[in-house]
């Protein structure tokens, strides 16, 4: 099981940014403006920093010749970031962002994303590839499905209820005070904080969920 996650990685990092345009070195930063959304969405190699405010914005800090293959546009309610030609990037390309409102993070890719400060009813996270999330404040009802190794790290993420769904050799810390329901099969590894008063649970595989 590891010779094949050590080589899915491999395999992914290179699709990632091994290969396609060169970065220029002269890096500078970008902000872009942006309508109202709810959602992000984001695939490929970005490093994604999300606080909230009272208005949206998005600034891009990468490479001057990357800037103009960077597509951010909202789509409906939904904030999609991507890139028009594969890039050679040696560090995650950077992007900040500001939003008074956000209820679901959708990443595919190497990417990592950092969302500070969540205060909703309901969070949804949706996490494939290579991707590594951290969320932290607090929400009714977190749900989360992820697969291939993703990684993350939610346990200052304070939810009443918790529903996971993780495969592959994805890892998972989150915490929940009233209930966690959670589905694991591959290698994938669950830590729960928050001492919930139920703990429904069906592993398979190699998986294991623990308590801390």
């Amino acid at each position: 099981m590891k010779t094949y996650l050590v080589l899915f990685l491999s395999l992914l990092l290179v699709g990632c940014h091994s290969w396609g345009v060169k970065g220029s070195g002269n890096i500078k930063e970008e902000e872009r403006s942006i309508g109202e959304f709810s959602k992000i969405d984001v695939s490929g190699y970005f490093k994604v920093d999300v606080k909230f405010g009272e208005t949206t914005s998005l600034k891009i800090i990468t490479d001057d010749n990357f800037l103009p293959l960077i597509k951010t546009n909202v789509q409906g309610q939904t904030l999609v970031i991507s890139t028009k030609k594969n890039l050679d990037s040696k560090e995650p390309i950077r992007i900040k962002i500001s939003t008074p409102h956000l209820v679901k993070l959708e990443c595919s890719g190497a990417n990592k994303v950092n969302i500070a400060g969540v205060n909703e009813d309901q969070f949804y996270l949706e996490v494939s590839g290579a991707c590594k999330v951290k969320l932290s404040g607090n929400v009714d009802t977190f749900k989360a499905e992820m697969s291939g190794a993703t990684k993350l790290d939610a346990e200052g993420l304070h939810s009443k209820k918790v529903n996971l769904e993780v495969s592959g050799a994805s890892k998972a810390k989150v915490y929940a005070t009233e209930e966690i329901t959670a589905s694991g099969s591959g290698a994938s590894y669950i830590e729960y904080y928050g001492n919930p008063e139920k703990v429904n649970s069906d592993i398979s595989g190699v998986g294991k969920i623990k308590r801390k």
